[in-house]
C-alpha cells in the first residue's frame, strides 16, 4: 500500500465566523462574525423568502428599523446577541430547535448571510 496522509491545519472555533439562531428568536454572533460586520452597535435584519436566507447589515441607532446588538450575557463570551423574535414571527421563521450557521458569508454589499437551508441543529 502507498498510503497518503491527510493533513489539515486545525482552526480553533475562535477563528471562524459563526452564528446561531435559537427557538426564542435570538441570533448569536461570535466575536469574529461581529468584527467582520464592523462591530456595529445596531443592525438591520433582512429576509429573502425565495432562498430562505436571513441578512444582517450594520446600521445606526437613528434608523427606525435598527435593532441593538447586545453583549452576550455570559461574562466569558465575546459574542453578541440580536433579539430578533419579532423579525422571526413576522417572517414565520420558527426553528424546531436551535440552529447553527457554520457557512456564514458577507456579500459585496456588506450583508451577512445566514442560510436557513444550510443551518444545522445544535445543542445550546
Amino acid at each position: 500500500m502507498q498510503w497518503e496522509k491527510f493533513s489539515q491545519p486545525r482552526k480553533s472555533n475562535y477563528e471562524k465566523i459563526y452564528a446561531a439562531l435559537n427557538t426564542e428568536g435570538r441570533i448569536y454572533l461570535n466575536r469574529i462574525a461581529h468584527e467582520k460586520l464592523g462591530r456595529p452597535a445596531f443592525v438591520e435584519l433582512l429576509f429573502d423568502r425565495r432562498v430562505n436566507v436571513i441578512g444582517i447589515m450594520p446600521s445606526t441607532e437613528s434608523k427606525s428599523s435598527a435593532i441593538p446588538v447586545r453583549d452576550k450575557q455570559r461574562q466569558t463570551s465575546l459574542g453578541r446577541v440580536i433579539y430578533a423574535s419579532d423579525f422571526c414571527k413576522h417572517f414565520n421563521i420558527r426553528p424546531k430547535g436551535n440552529l447553527g450557521f457554520h457557512d456564514v458569508s458577507i456579500d459585496t454589499e456588506g450583508i451577512m448571510r445566514l442560510d436557513l437551508n444550510q443551518a444545522v441543529a445544535i445543542k445550546k
